[in-house]
């Protein structure tokens, strides 16, 4: 917001001073660099919501990025859960990428924070004996280091030769800091070689298949996604450094295409087969005739997909047949990868309908919300649920947006529930979980990825329900409840979300004072809000100039009664920016941001974006600020920044879809008193239940 003090506050100015001055606010905000907000993993604070850019700092303990909880605090008691009506568990992003975080180190300088990587391919991991857990640091050193007691079952045992050391006169080990699962909450193993069952790993010497599926149907030539997965293709592949990678090509409609280059000329015309049997798919040649070297036969992959573009883009016109198969050109691709790892990476523009795998329609309006929806829900068939298991057991890992699999990649979050047991969490004030994930790298390198999360004990049902991270426990019960969509239907879903959210104010009613419990709800509302549309309704305060960094602006309720017409406010509700310019807004910043003299000219110019102003230097400034706070959003906005006035339609939108007001009541406008009792008295009408 770009804020108009009051006059009291500047006296003896003019009004050109008082535009001044909120101008150069903005000016020295955004002269200076962005740095994210910092978040120590130790911290007693319940960590910054997902939607936010922030680095996190790894203090011998995993951050939220990896691992949160649904509170900070463990129950000491399963009743404490059972009272809130809620579960407790955590959300892990297991794979999730590190390398945008970024950090100052001690020379004030920016470093990048990855995972650390420790190197045990010829050696052993340390683990517990009893329990199995992996070194952490939590692990605690006694008898100068030649025990060890595990942190999860508390089990003692004597410390391997191999990874002895002296302790310190602090009872640390005196090589702590050379080892990052001493000092580190998460970080990864390279697996010793009895992980590898099959061939020994050799870097230098192992061969990673990649298998392209291309769709060139007429549809996939018209919607463009045949052209543009050619051309991905070919970007790519200057970045598969792997030495002894292969790759091979293939392409289908009403068939599947195969191509082998010539014997006689490696760089002339290459050999087409087409599978016409889309019903008991085969290879027609051997499997390393379809396979070539990367770096050997580049010529010879760029010629073949040279022609497969011409091929196709000339036959789009010509061929008008519906038939799909996905399925076989995928069986087809499975083939060629037996007994190797590798990749399969399908560019699919339709379902398959024809042949092996084929899709059926299934949709049947009249089954929605009764007894039978949830078998609209469940897969048809399990060919594809088969064919993920034996692409499994050979390292191969298929990658398409058409035909959903079972993996885990970089965006895949887990949700796990935790009980609670009454007879072993009293004796205790902290406690610990360990989550570890065995992965292959595109290099076909077997790694352990460890978690490492502490958690204190919540004394008494306070100290639990002042813990609860409201954005962790929304998503992992929406995720919870999700999962059983395919045997309960969507209504039974939505039914028991909104039960468990009454029993959850009750329980709220019944221990809290009405203030803490509105400021409780008020939280709640918003962030529910933002996860059912996955938005982030702000609306900007003002620019404050805080050293060397830019300062996201302050952040106030998106109330009506708050909307000061002598002001200007940013309003991002993630998918779109809106700029709102109040109608007594001071005529100098009208000029000085916009180009007009005052408000009516603005108003009647019919301007419905914001532009920036390339003459106007404060107007390049606003657009600037507007960047920054774009940056902080990992979604992305097409649409330009839409300029809205009181009274206007696009006002009237924008109120309807993100005032909380109109959360009750979009056809009548109350102010922020007025909507404080509205939520007192439905929690009166709960609490009398």
């Amino acid at each position: 917001m770009v804020q108009n003090k009051n006059n009291q506050d500047y006296v003896g100015t003019t009004q050109k001073d008082i535009g001044t001055h909120i101008i150069d606010q903005i000016n020295s905000a955004n002269s200076q660099q962005y740095y994210p907000l910092a978040y120590e993993t130790d911290s007693k604070l319940i960590p910054p919501s997902p939607s936010e850019i922030f680095t996190q700092i790894d203090n011998s303990q995993t951050g939220p990025k990896l691992l949160r909880a649904t509170a900070i605090k463990l129950p000491q008691d399963q009743s404490f859960i059972d009272q809130t009506c809620t579960p407790f568990g955590i959300l892990v992003q297991p794979l999730t990428d590190l390398s945008y975080d970024r950090q100052v180190d001690e020379n004030n300088c920016e470093v990048n924070e990855y995972m650390p990587v420790i190197d045990c391919y010829d050696s052993q991991i340390l683990r517990c004996p009893r329990c199995l857990c992996y070194i952490n640091p939590f692990f605690k050193f006694i008898e100068n280091g030649q025990s060890v007691i595990c942190n999860i079952c508390q089990y003692q045992f004597q410390c391997p030769e191999y990874y002895y050391s002296q302790l310190n006169e602090m009872g640390l080990r005196r090589d702590l800091k050379q080892r990052f699962e001493l000092h580190k909450g998460s970080y990864e193993f390279i697996a010793p070689r009895i992980f590898y069952d099959k061939k020994e790993y050799k870097p230098d010497e192992y061969v990673l298949n990649k298998i392209f599926v291309i769709d060139v149907s007429p549809f996939s030539v018209q919607l463009g996604l045949f052209e543009q997965a050619i051309y991905s293709i070919k970007l790519t592949l200057d970045y598969m450094e792997q030495e002894h990678t292969k790759i091979s090509i293939l392409t289908f409609d009403a068939n599947v295409h195969l191509y082998q280059p010539s014997k006689i000329n490696p760089n002339g015309e290459p050999l087409i087969y087409i599978m016409a049997n889309s019903e008991e798919p085969f290879l027609p040649i051997p499997q390393q005739s379809l396979l070539l070297h990367i770096r050997d036969q580049r010529q010879t992959i760029d010629y073949i997909l040279d022609k497969i573009l011409i091929l196709y883009t000339n036959q789009a016109n010509q061929v008008t047949t519906q038939r799909h198969v996905a399925g076989a050109a995928l069986k087809v691709a499975e083939l060629i990868s037996e007994n190797q790892q590798g990749n399969i990476i399908l560019f699919s523009a339709n379902m398959p309908n024809t042949g092996v795998g084929k899709f059926f329609t299934r949709d049947d309006s009249s089954l929605y919300n009764t007894d039978k929806e949830p078998t609209l829900l469940k897969p048809f068939i399990d060919y594809y649920t088969l064919q993920g298991q034996n692409l499994n057991k050979n390292g191969v890992c298929l990658e398409t947006g058409a035909i959903t699999q079972a993996r885990i990649d970089s965006d895949k979050v887990l949700g796990i529930e935790l009980q609670v047991d009454k007879n072993q969490l009293k004796n205790f004030t902290e406690h610990y979980l360990q989550f570890a994930i065995l992965f292959n790298t595109i290099q076909g390198q077997k790694r352990i990825r460890v978690l490492n999360y502490r958690i204190p004990t919540a004394a008494s049902f306070s100290q639990y329900l002042e813990s609860i991270d409201q954005e962790t426990l929304g998503q992992f019960v929406i995720r919870n409840k999700l999962c059983q969509v395919q045997n309960t239907g969507l209504k039974q879903v939505k039914q028991n979300l909104l039960r468990m959210d009454k029993e959850f104010q009750i329980c709220l009613c019944r221990n809290f004072a009405f203030s803490l419990i509105l400021e409780y709800i008020a939280q709640t509302i918003y962030k529910l809000k933002q996860f059912q549309r996955l938005t982030n309704y702000q609306a900007y305060e003002q620019i404050e100039d805080q050293g060397q960094q830019i300062v996201k602006p302050l952040c106030q309720r998106t109330a009506l009664q708050l909307l000061n017409q002598e002001n200007m406010y940013i309003f991002d509700d993630g998918e779109y920016i809106y700029l709102y310019v109040g109608e007594r807004l001071d005529s100098y910043l009208i000029q000085q941001f916009f180009g007009y003299d005052h408000f009516a000219e603005l108003r009647n110019s019919q301007i419905k974006t914001f532009y920036p102003q390339e003459h106007l230097y404060y107007s390049m400034k606003l657009s600037e600020l507007i960047e920054t706070l774009k940056y902080e959003k990992s979604c992305g906005y097409q649409q330009p920044v839409q300029l809205i006035f009181k009274m206007s339609l696009e006002f009237e939108v924008m109120k309807q879809d993100i005032m909380v007001e109109d959360v009750y009541d979009t056809t009548t406008d109350f102010s922020l008193k007025q909507f404080e009792d509205i939520i007192k008295q439905e929690i009166n009408k709960i609490s009398k239940k």
